[in-house]
């Protein structure tokens, strides 16, 4: 059954870039029924870009304050007139494949709430968004999605009714929230995906996520944690070892990266969110043990290179033998050891008298 699609773009003074992201979606091969640009209080011409579209079907609704960007999708999938709701945000751009592609995923596989694809990333960085799950058919999804984040938004497209049924995006969370909302449904309800990439992810200094890389992380911990005080009574020992198993992984592969990369203040600021990752207590405390014994590492190197240079005074003094021993080693045709050196003092001295 042929479902319609809204399309819904938060923008926030993104002037710049907003005129071709909007081309991009309405220049799908298979259109849209409906573009909605929610502005969340913009301080550019944003608003006056989204207007200058409007003989195009495109929609705009002006927050009266600003809430953020979760704020803003959830305005705009309220307001959304058909069951799909596809994500895009202002500066991204879809290939002109995106909706024909991921559209027909969920309109074949009613089971599945989710559908979304690969993107590749342009601008500051050059790579592709990986997906290792199977193509094509529904899939559960849950522990995938529990590390990090996984799917990038703008490849997005999902049943409003289940959005609107699970409370939509935290509003409260000013980053990350995409996250939270992914790993809250794919709990529930099965994704799908296609292998095909359909969207180019621009990163750029002035991006949120770039911009404030520790605060992404924060809000990441922060909604591992808010699903595990929800959601741990409920699961079974095994789906609870499992979900502890691969949030506390991702969260010691940062610790050893930074670690590894002598990057000290990213280090410490991971090590810090330890009390939002469930059952790191222990993994914490060695951790601590480890930065104190470096936190000594100076000075033992110090000690270490003084004790080397004492070792080799040491050695080399020892080659050295006192001229009226050496005098008198050849008629002895001994080694020169500490006996060696009473005996040749007896020589020298034949009344008896030691040296």
């Amino acid at each position: 059954m042929k479902e319609g699609v809204s399309v819904v773009i938060p923008v926030y003074n993104a002037e710049v870039y907003l005129a071709d992201c909007l081309r991009s979606v309405i220049s799908q091969r298979r259109r849209p029924e409906e573009v909605i640009v929610v502005d969340d209080c913009s301080t550019d011409r944003s608003a006056s870009i989204a207007l200058s579209f409007a003989h195009r079907g495109v929609k705009l609704i002006q927050m009266p304050s600003n809430g953020g960007s979760a704020a803003a999708r959830n305005v705009g999938i309220r307001a959304a007139s058909h069951e799909l709701i596809a994500f895009q945000d202002a500066d991204d751009l879809w290939l002109e494949n995106h909706c024909e592609a991921v559209v027909p995923l969920l309109e074949k596989n009613e089971e599945a709430v989710l559908a979304f694809s690969r993107t590749k990333v342009f601008q500051d960085d050059d790579w592709t968004w990986a997906i290792d799950l199977p193509a094509g058919e529904p899939v559960n999804c849950f522990l995938w999605c529990a590390p990090y984040t996984r799917i990038p938004q703008m490849n997005v497209i999902a049943r409003r009714e289940i959005l609107l049924a699970e409370g939509g995006y935290r509003e409260a969370m000013r980053q990350g929230q995409d996250f939270d909302l992914f790993l809250r449904l794919s709990y529930k309800y099965p994704f799908i995906c296609t292998h095909q990439i359909t969207t180019l992810y621009r990163r750029h200094r002035n991006s949120i996520t770039k911009k404030n890389v520790n605060r992404s992380h924060f809000y990441m911990y922060t909604a591992q944690k808010s699903f595990w005080d929800e959601h741990h009574g409920e699961m079974s020992e095994p789906l609870r070892q499992f979900y502890q198993s691969a949030v506390m992984e991702h969260w010691l592969e940062k610790l050893r990266m930074y670690w590894g990369r002598g990057e000290w203040k990213a280090f410490d600021f991971h090590l810090s969110q330890h009390e939002l990752i469930p059952g790191s207590a222990g993994a914490y405390r060695a951790w601590q043990r480890r930065k104190r014994f470096a936190a000594f590492r100076p000075l033992w190197g110090t000690l270490l290179r003084a004790k080397r240079r004492v070792a080799e005074k040491a050695r080399r003094f020892s080659g050295r033998v006192p001229q009226e021993v050496a005098a008198v080693r050849p008629a002895l045709d001994l080694p020169a050891t500490k006996s060696t050196r009473m005996s040749a003092g007896a020589a020298v001295y034949p009344s008896g008298g030691g040296i």
